[in-house]
């Protein structure tokens, strides 16, 4: 984020306390809400740098912070009802 500059200046590293859910969406590094919010964030990130065409997209899946059947939720909830928008 733009104010870690000089709060945690280089070579520094973010402390484990900063490392949330929260800070992670908001610096676009995870996605994460129902259906329609990850969509509307795809959509954001995809006219970003482009007109909106995604060239690829990567996915991180669970980093253990879920149950297996949440993790398998989730990747189900994706190809559903996500990757099919963006087709």
């Amino acid at each position: 984020m733009p104010e870690d500059a000089e709060k945690y200046p280089p070579p520094a590293m973010l402390p484990q306390s900063e490392w949330t859910v929260e800070r992670y969406r908001k610096a676009k590094y995870a996605l994460a809400g129902t259906v329609d919010q990850v969509k509307r964030e795809i959509e954001q990130l995809a006219t970003l740098h482009s007109e909106g065409d995604l060239e690829w997209f990567g996915w991180f899946f669970d980093q253990g912070f879920m149950s297996w059947e949440d993790e398998m939720r989730q990747i189900e909830l994706f190809a559903e009802h996500i990757i099919p928008a963006f087709r």
